[in-house]
């Protein structure tokens, strides 16, 4: 007897978490940890095996050669249209709009994060070398990047000093 057949029910939400994952899993964009759990389930459970396939097939119609994400200028347009109906409250100067367009990319991405992503490690080319860290790490170091290029423009650092460690006692 395989071990999927001796394993434990499920609960309904334990299914329900499973089958969300099922669009991811058809595109093929499921992290490796959750597609092997859908697949075991897949083998158990005939509704979502059923589901499984029929979002398989169904991405199979989408072009490998079109990216899921819209192209800039189309994101530029849809931008562009909603100011023209109500202007920013602050507008973003032309020399800060590569900044605004990566921070809304990096806004994406970090939505879409799950918790086991947040553990993981990555390198990044650093200073002629690699440096090895996790999202939060990154994301500290830009905010302290921030804080010196918000200084230099006169405005107020957006991650202001909090308490720092304590001070030695005096011996």
């Amino acid at each position: 007897m395989s071990a999927d057949a001796t394993a434990a029910p499920l609960t309904e939400q334990q299914h329900e978490d499973l089958r969300s994952l099922l669009g991811a899993w058809a595109l093929g964009a499921c992290p490796r940890r959750e597609a092997a759990a859908l697949e075991r389930h897949l083998r158990l459970c005939p509704d979502c095996a059923e589901e499984g396939t029929r979002l398989r097939d169904a991405a199979g119609w989408l072009s490998a050669d079109e990216p899921l994400d819209p192209s800039g200028a189309l994101r530029q347009q849809v931008l562009d249209w909603c100011l023209a109906r109500r202007p920013a409250e602050l507008p973003v100067p032309t020399w800060g709009a590569p900044y605004a367009a990566e921070t809304a990319k990096l806004d994406a991405l970090l939505r879409d994060l799950g918790p086991e992503e947040w553990q993981e490690i990555v390198e990044l080319p650093w200073h002629g070398g690699t440096d090895r860290l996790r999202p939060a790490e990154v994301l500290s170091h830009l905010a302290a990047v921030d804080g010196y290029l918000a200084l230099s423009l006169g405005l107020p650092d957006p991650v202001p000093a909090g308490p720092g460690p304590a001070a030695p006692a005096a011996g």
